[in-house]
């Protein structure tokens, strides 16, 4: 039998997701996410580039995050695991300088794959402009009391505050540093891997105040560090030695004082390949 002619099945491999655009356009002003996907084996890592260079947000998840470093993270958990990963850059009351190439890579044990998207800031957002003249008629009629005119802004529009809307209220068209809701930034969809190994579901969230991380499994039973699961300060749950009982839908709930945001992970662990020597024996 010639062996040479049987397929070489490839245990590294890396795919990133067909649907992302070449492309954007949104309004000065408003809120605009990016989003990236990619899957492979074993998991990979996903950061952003504008322009080439890594973002000031990105920075010290390329340069601090131990998982990073010598790809410790394939040494300590699973090879063969596979994974869909999610990942969200979240751009705030655009302007101009945001403008550019924004490229997202992923990377795992010797491999890379990019996909770079144009961002183009045009115009101003409509409802900000009607926001602005509603907020100069309060002004002219309640010059006197900036305080009471302020909250009934709030009461009167019902503009959530930390909002584009609202900083520009505030008379400032720098970006707030006031607060934003919670937002999961990285997560995965799924993750595979084999029983008996290590395995690590992210679930980074940003937002100010820092969000609270919590997880739950199945019918909403909230995940206490232990054992078996640790949270890790990213958010990230560490299922330790994984059993055909670990298996099911894995929910991550990110809150501030601004709001919350959800994802979940289905988990499924594989049975391990019998070695080849010990088949043979029996």
């Amino acid at each position: 039998m010639d062996l040479s002619s049987e397929p070489v099945i490839e245990k590294t491999w890396l795919d990133i997701g067909k649907g992302f655009p070449e492309s954007r356009e949104t309004t000065r002003n408003s809120d605009i996410e990016l989003e990236c996907e990619a899957v492979g084996s074993p998991p990979p890592k996903v950061f952003w580039l504008k322009n080439g260079l890594p973002l000031e947000s990105q920075i010290s998840i390329v340069t601090n995050d131990d998982s990073m470093k010598n790809n410790v993270i394939f040494d300590k958990f699973g090879y063969n695991g596979m994974a869909n990963v999610k990942s969200k850059l979240p751009i705030k009351c655009a302007q101009p300088e945001d403008e550019g190439s924004y490229t997202c890579i992923a990377i795992n044990r010797g491999k890379q794959v990019s996909a770079t998207t144009v961002l183009s800031v045009i115009g101003t957002n409509p409802s900000v402009n009607i926001y602005i003249e509603s907020l100069m008629t309060h002004m002219f009629l309640r010059a006197c009391f900036t305080n009471y005119l302020l909250m009934k802004i709030d009461e009167d529009s019902k503009v959530p505050r930390g909002s584009c809307e609202y900083r520009l209220s505030m008379f400032s068209l720098k970006k707030s540093k006031k607060g934003s809701s919670a937002l999961i930034v990285n997560s995965e969809t799924f993750h595979m891997e084999n029983m008996g190994q290590h395995i690590s579901l992210p679930c980074r969230a940003v937002g100010k105040p820092r969000p609270q991380v919590t997880w739950f499994y199945q019918q909403g039973k909230k995940i206490i560090s232990g054992k078996k699961f640790q949270v890790s300060s990213s958010g990230s749950l560490i299922i330790r030695n994984l059993a055909w009982d670990d298996m099911g839908v894995y929910t991550c709930v990110a809150e501030n004082t601004f709001g919350r945001d959800t994802i979940t992970t289905f988990v499924y662990p594989l049975a391990e390949e019998e070695d080849e020597s010990a088949a043979e024996e029996s």
